[in-house]
């Protein structure tokens, strides 16, 4: 299991990374919290896209 900052998914969707931050606290991108840093796991990025996009 990978596991992404919202920069790096930010990057990878092409997007800001308040964007992603922004689906996070929107719950949209399941994710989970180490203190206050948001952290993306590449299971929860493919359920997002396939959900979104494809």
């Amino acid at each position: 299991m990978e596991i992404f900052t919202p920069e790096e998914v930010a990057e990878i969707l092409k997007v800001t990374p308040s964007t992603i931050r922004r689906l996070c606290r929107e719950k949209k991108i399941h994710h989970f919290r180490i203190g206050a840093l948001y952290r993306i796991t590449d299971e929860n990025l493919k359920k997002y896209l396939d959900d979104n996009i494809g």
